[in-house]
């Protein structure tokens, strides 16, 4: 008779115990959720940390001083205000970044651009260069633009070669190169093989 009361109590503490592990597992959870926090803020610059690179990586916005206040200077309107600098690219950490700047603001005008909410809506991250204002606010000049020139010239030759190659495959083509040695008009001219000086003609814009 005595064994009910021994087996009850066992049956307890095991409970307890299982509880007791649950209450440690959450704490794990909770330590880890603590240490994605502490890695998502150490890929981040803070404001007085000295970049090691000219370019950084940023989430950036068009000052609006319906949003950051009465500017310092008048010409700040016109450019872009650096939110945060980043150490590397970190996609979630972006991701959380953009939706909150454009998810949680109502949509303000802009005293000098019109589609002023349509480039908001559109924020993304950018390659720019930061500079510091004596006023304490940091702006940036956008860099990423090269890179989509870039890009774009380099579909352009891209297609120009494949384009050059397609029509020195015809036989008439190889035809008269076995006759005179060289290639006809239609296909003698062809891209440069190097990247390099691609982008020479906007130097003369």
């Amino acid at each position: 008779m005595a064994i009910c009361p021994i087996s009850q109590n066992v049956q307890v503490n095991d409970s307890q115990y299982e509880e007791d592990e649950d209450d440690f597992e959450d704490e794990d959870e909770d330590e880890d959720d603590f240490e994605d926090e502490d890695e998502e803020e150490s890929n981040e610059y803070e404001a007085e940390e000295i970049s090691n690179t000219r370019f950084n990586i940023t989430v950036c916005e068009l000052y609006n001083s319906a949003v950051h206040g009465p500017p310092s200077f008048k010409s700040l309107h016109a450019h872009y205000l650096v939110l945060h600098r980043l150490k590397k690219y970190d996609a979630r950490l972006i991701d959380k970044m953009i939706w909150y700047y454009t998810g949680s603001r109502p949509n303000y005008k802009h005293p000098i651009i019109r589609n002023y909410i349509h480039i908001h809506n559109k924020m993304v991250p950018e390659i720019t260069e930061c500079i510091y204002l004596p006023t304490g606010e940091c702006i940036c000049i956008k860099k990423t633009l090269w890179i989509r020139l870039i890009q774009r010239t380099w579909k352009k030759i891209y297609k120009l070669r494949q384009e050059t190659n397609a029509r020195r495959l015809l036989p008439r083509n190889l035809f008269y190169r076995g006759i005179t040695g060289s290639w006809s008009v239609e296909c003698k001219y062809s891209p440069s093989h190097s990247i390099r000086g691609m982008l020479s003609a906007l130097s003369r814009i």
